[in-house]
């Protein structure tokens, strides 16, 4: 949007309505202009796309929101929900689990233009699913006609929680 600031004598009506500005655009003219009792520059339209993500037991995620302006505040939310502390153009996952599988989006306001909040799209984030436990089972060792020693370890609980660990034995593999 151009700077109409050297206009502001003779506009009496601005109107910044469902597009696509961002801060950057509207703080020059929100300076020269918010003294107008017809000056209005709300709503605007979300930025970014609409995101669907799948994710892993695990993974790690970073969204953002990209929006120009001098002066931005940034705030992240889940299911509608303000997100506390994340305040910052990215909010990051460091290890994803079926507690993070929500719709987030991210509201944007600005310290010059009052009264705005430029929204993103939704970012969905999905669940693949549990992962099962990672075990690992030793070799058997002091062998005897009627007794052996058994090792093993969890080495990862996956998605689960791992409750209950021992060994199986019989005649048949896999019984």
């Amino acid at each position: 949007m151009p700077d109409l600031s050297d206009l502001a004598g003779v506009i009496t009506l601005l109107r910044l309505q469902n597009n696509y500005f961002h801060f950057d655009d509207i703080e020059p003219n929100y300076v020269a202009f918010n003294h107008l009792s017809d000056f209005s520059y709300s709503p605007q339209a979300k930025v970014g796309d609409y995101e669907e993500h799948t994710l892993n037991f695990g993974d790690s995620f970073t969204m953002s929101v990209e929006v120009r302006g001098s002066a931005n505040n940034y705030q992240w939310f889940y299911d509608g929900v303000m997100i506390p502390v994340a305040d910052e153009s990215e909010y990051h996952i460091a290890s994803f689990n079926s507690n993070y599988a929500r719709t987030y989006h991210c509201e944007v306001t600005s310290g010059i233009v009052s009264g705005l909040v430029i929204s993103s799209e939704d970012i969905v984030l999905e669940y693949a699913g549990d992962v099962p436990p990672d075990v690992e089972t030793h070799e058997p060792t002091d062998i005897t006609s009627t007794t052996a020693v058994l090792r093993g370890e969890v080495l990862s609980a996956g998605g689960l929680d791992v409750t209950d660990r021992g060994f199986y034995w019989g005649l048949e593999p896999n019984v």
